[in-house]
């Protein structure tokens, strides 16, 4: 469960040998070294900054009692505590649009709203996927439409770091077709027969077009495709340059994409990792690991399973893979500023932490 701990060591088995494992983060840092700015320094240099959002986004926000706005940004960039501060000042509902904090299971790891977030403002589409649950962006945005349309006439402030969720939520998602219950046993059951390079070999004979593209690099988006030829002899990404209608939504009350600079961003990551340690993310990796369906999982992807994993296995130290996680989280932060700059030209761009952006009331 979020924010159960331990700070025993277990002993696991590895190559034969027993592992001491410590699940606890404040045993770490007491003996860790790791090289970077520190976190009080961190937090006094962000401090020491803030920004007044005094444009017509703002004032729209605080004046609107109904529609949606949108707060996109990079990982730890403060996304979850502005939305949180403009559902409490308008009433507003907080929706997720992030892909990984849909489902149920490793609340710590994926950052979900804790139990005091959540007392203090309505979120909706956190924690509502079982482990084997399939995703897609078009299945997120048939729920986000309607939430949206449900909480009205409040604001709904839809929040996340995927951003193919809010680009959807914009312009609309392809038409796709959903993937049958059966279908989806038949793709595994082919995964599972083939072994997920001769998999991907046969994936590449039977879509040329994709094949010329090159295979996503995701497992699962891999199944989705294969899935999608098999229902209806089209490549996938025929599917998805068909047109798209933007969804039938109430009015847009402007957006912001929280991008600041990477000597913020990269302390707070860190900040941010140590916070999760304390909190009890090993225990909670350890005992998901253990579920028969979590290697299927989409959530076998989200940052931290494999790098933390490592450590949990005896195959690394807690600082070696603390530090991987680290450096994995910095790259995705990048790629999702990149993303945000050049795919949502709509949300403007504001290089404050969130939890520091003032508003005209």
């Amino acid at each position: 469960m979020a924010g159960s701990s331990s700070n025993g060591p277990i002993s696991t088995a590895s190559s034969g040998a027993n592992h001491s494992i410590s699940f606890s983060g404040r045993a770490r840092r007491a003996r860790s070294t790791i090289a970077g700015v520190s976190g009080s320094v961190a937090g006094l240099a962000i401090r020491q900054t803030t920004v007044d959002i005094t444009t017509t986004i703002g004032r729209e926000w605080t004046k609107a009692k109904d529609g949606f706005c949108l707060i996109g940004g990079s990982t730890a960039s403060g996304k979850s505590a502005l939305a949180l501060a403009l559902a409490e000042a308008t009433g507003g509902v907080v929706v997720n649009a992030d892909s990984v904090q849909l489902y149920r299971s490793l609340p710590i790891l994926t950052a979900q709203p804790s139990a005091s977030d959540l007392a203090r403002a309505e979120h909706r589409l956190y924690g509502i996927l079982d482990d084997l649950a399939p995703n897609s962006v078009a299945a997120w945005l048939e729920r986000a439409v309607a939430t949206i349309q449900e909480v009205q006439p409040r604001l709904a402030i839809v929040t996340g770091g995927t951003g193919f969720y809010l680009e959807a939520l914009l312009r609309g998602a392809p038409t796709t077709p959903p993937t049958p219950p059966e279908l989806r046993a038949r793709s595994q059951a082919r995964l599972a027969e083939l072994g997920p390079a001769a998999f991907a070999a046969e994936l590449q004979a039977l879509d040329p077009q994709l094949a010329a593209r090159g295979l996503p690099a995701d497992p699962q988006r891999r199944l989705r495709a294969w899935e999608v030829l098999t229902l209806t002899g089209r490549s996938i990404l025929a599917w998805q340059a068909s047109p798209s209608l933007p969804p039938n939504l109430p009015p847009f009350r402007g957006g912001i994409a929280l991008v600041p600079p990477r000597d913020h961003i990269w302390p707070r990551i860190r900040q941010r990792t140590e916070a999760m340690l304390d909190a009890g993310v090993l225990a909670e990796l350890a005992a998901w690991r253990a579920r028969p369906t979590s290697a299927a999982s989409p959530l076998a992807k989200a940052d931290g399973v494999v790098e933390l994993g490592r450590y949990l296995d005896g195959t690394t130290s807690l600082d070696a893979a603390t530090e991987a996680l680290i450096v994995k989280v910095r790259r995705y932060a990048k790629r999702q500023r990149t993303w945000l700059r050049n795919r949502l030209p709509e949300l403007a761009q504001v290089t404050t932490p969130g939890e520091l952006v003032r508003w005209e009331r």
